[in-house]
């Protein structure tokens, strides 16, 4: 079996998911489980104040946070303060 089809498997037996990086790739996979398993209880940790990163438009990041708690993601962002 490989990785890909071991990894759907597992998301189909798990209630909840847990993505740590809240980069492109990490923002993107949230998305992309929650699209073909709505069920799941998802949670994203970023070690950055907000997600994706630095060089995308503060308009873009905002867009994607939205869109993430509007899927019901958790997100959790390092805070200096």
């Amino acid at each position: 079996m490989d990785k890909y089809a071991e990894v759907a498997e597992v998301l189909q037996t798990v209630e909840k998911v847990l993505i740590v990086g809240g980069g492109p790739v990490g923002v993107e996979l949230a998305g992309e489980i929650l699209e073909n398993y709505p069920d799941k209880q998802l949670t994203l940790v970023h070690s950055h104040d907000e997600l994706i990163g630095e060089r995308f438009a503060d308009k873009f990041k905002q867009k994607a946070a939205d869109q993430l708690r509007q899927l019901g993601i958790l997100a959790h962002l390092y805070s200096s303060s």
